[in-house]
């Protein structure tokens, strides 16, 4: 079976916004720190659903990346 999230439940979250444009709709992310992996298969059907992401990798500039402290 596939999981839908990682073993540990560490991450990073910060305020930022959506990806696609006009990308000013404020947003509060969360990213897990461990990566999963996915299939070729999984991967294509992620993307006939969601198509490509429309927003390049944004600087932090003053942002504050907050990290999740193991409990």
């Amino acid at each position: 079976t596939y999981e839908m999230f990682p073993a540990s439940k560490m991450y990073y979250n910060y305020t930022g916004s959506l990806t696609t444009p006009p990308c000013s709709q404020g947003l509060n992310w969360i990213i897990f720190k461990d990566k999963l992996q996915i299939s070729s298969t999984q991967l294509e059907l992620f993307t006939k659903a969601y198509g490509h992401n429309a927003r390049p990798i944004q600087p932090t500039g003053s942002r504050t990346v907050f990290e999740s402290q193991p409990l």
